[in-house]
């Protein structure tokens, strides 16, 4: 029989290992807050978000305006800052935020390129900076933020042309790049989000080239918005039996040929508006769950 005596030694060690993974863990979580804390302070710096917001000597988990930490308090994972006013830059050191997950900084007013070292957040799932005047091209390598399902940049200046690789952003869902200043024409390769885009919207852009037949294999896509482009030529038949389509809009391209004669009378046709539409040839329309008329290129009213 062991005594309690020879016990004491092995009790005394399971005790102090304990400790010390105690203290480690609390050490690391200072330190991790202060961290995300830093890089706060540092995107502070660099718009006029006013200074009540964010008392710099409490913790970004207490009442922080806009900043969203994790149960256990330690690390942010939110940042929503949307509908403020806020003028300035997105400061490179928000790629500092390693726990982010949502960052919302839409309709405000700030300006400058998309760091490249927001693509450090590869745990973002939604990245929300529409309706701002942001300019430049997207980041190089988008498909660094594997986790994303939402990325909406619409209405500001971004330039440049669609990246091949978005495709590879595998859980992407929304993807919204409306009004800006994009040409070029739109990757075949989008086609391979098929298993889980359900928005698309490009339009009001500077897109050139063929509708690919390819977007009719998005199978789960419930909004496809490609108008006020520089789109030619037919819209595929793979696209129009898309089932799940709720809005399918390419008005003002350049775009010609038919309409398949039986859309009107499908069972998603529950309402009717009249629109202008570019389509050239009888029949000139676009429909999903709202099917609408419209006037072509050649005058001709459609009704």
């Amino acid at each position: 029989m062991v005594s309690q005596f020879h016990l004491l030694p092995q009790t005394f060690a399971i005790t102090f290992y304990v400790l010390v993974c105690i203290f480690v863990s609390v050490e690391a979580a200072i330190t991790s807050i202060a961290t995300d804390k830093e890089a706060l302070i540092s995107f502070k710096s660099g718009v006029s978000l006013p200074p009540s917001y964010w008392d710099q000597n409490s913790s970004p988990c207490t009442n922080w305006t806009g900043v969203v930490c994790n149960k256990l308090g330690n690390r942010v994972v939110a940042l929503h800052l949307s509908g403020l006013g806020l003028t300035g830059s997105i400061s490179p050191h928000i790629g500092n935020l390693s726990f982010l997950r949502s960052l919302h900084l839409q309709n405000n007013k700030l300006t400058g390129n998309i760091p490249s070292q927001i693509l450090h957040l590869f745990r973002l799932t939604s990245l929300n900076l529409s309706s701002n005047t942001i300019q430049g091209p997207l980041p190089s390598n988008m498909t660094q933020l594997i986790a994303l399902q939402t990325l909406d940049l619409a209405s500001n200046n971004i330039t440049g042309t669609l990246p091949e690789n978005l495709s590879r952003l595998k859980n992407l869902q929304v993807l919204n790049l409306a009004r800006n200043n994009l040409h070029g024409t739109i990757p075949s390769s989008i086609s391979n989000l098929s298993s889980t885009l359900t928005h698309l919207n490009l339009g009001t852009n500077s897109l050139s080239g063929r509708i690919p037949s390819e977007l009719g294999f998005l199978y789960k896509l419930k909004e496809l918005d490609l108008a006020v482009n520089q789109l030619s030529g037919t819209v595929a038949l793979s696209i129009y039996n898309i089932s799940s389509l709720v809005l399918f809009t390419v008005a003002s391209n350049q775009l010609w040929g038919e309409i398949p004669s039986n859309i009107g009378h499908t069972s998603k046709s529950s309402i009717l508006q009249k629109l202008y539409q570019s389509i050239q040839g009888k029949n000139s329309c676009f429909f999903a769950q709202y099917l609408r008329y419209s006037i072509n290129s050649l005058g001709q009213q459609l009704v």
